[in-house]
């Protein structure tokens, strides 16, 4: 299930490869090709390197350089960073910073669940030490909760994607996961 999930995400970046060819000022697609990257970065170190650089081009572009949600998948991807260099100290000072960018993101616009599940998804593959488990789990749980309320701020290309992540995680409760699977074709 997992290798089919990895390529199907391969073959949307793929194909929003090809879309943005065509055109490369499409905003949306960007954002789109950024979550798919996002999504396969942990087990994929191209698509990890191409997702840094993309945000950082974005995170340039003035109408999009105070986007909350740019500057999350910016940090996103400086986290995810750590876990391909060798040195402890740059993988903490990397998760450090992260940390630190994504808190204030979520302190700024505590509603925006898309945030709220970068945030989770980073902050629940820190290791213990980091101390965010407790708030990787709050932060799935409001993505949870915005997904079962089927919320209208929720990106709807994005939503299925987060649904599959929350119906697979370990500390979502059953029922929630029960109902979220119900809502969206995971």
């Amino acid at each position: 299930m997992v290798d089919a999930r990895r390529a199907r995400l391969h073959l949307n970046i793929s194909e929003l490869d090809q879309h943005l060819r065509h055109q490369p000022d499409d905003s949306l697609a960007q954002l789109n090709l950024l979550r798919s990257l996002f999504l396969t970065a942990e087990t994929h170190e191209p698509s990890y390197t191409r997702g840094l650089r993309l945000s950082t081009q974005l995170s340039a572009v003035a109408s999009l350089a105070n986007e909350p949600i740019m500057r999350a998948y910016k940090a996103a991807f400086t986290a995810i960073g750590g876990r391909y260099t060798p040195w402890p100290l740059e993988q903490f000072s990397r998760a450090s910073d992260a940390s630190r960018q994504l808190d204030s993101l979520v302190q700024q616009h505590p509603t925006l669940i898309e945030l709220r599940f970068l945030r989770g998804v980073i902050y629940d593959r820190m290791p213990v030490i980091m101390l965010k488990t407790a708030t990787a789990a709050e932060d799935l749980r409001l993505v949870t909760e915005g997904l079962i309320a089927q919320r209208k701020d929720l990106p709807s290309d994005f939503s299925t994607e987060m649904a599959r992540y929350v119906a697979d995680h370990p500390r979502v409760a059953a029922e929630l996961k029960l109902k979220v699977k119900t809502l969206y074709p995971v």
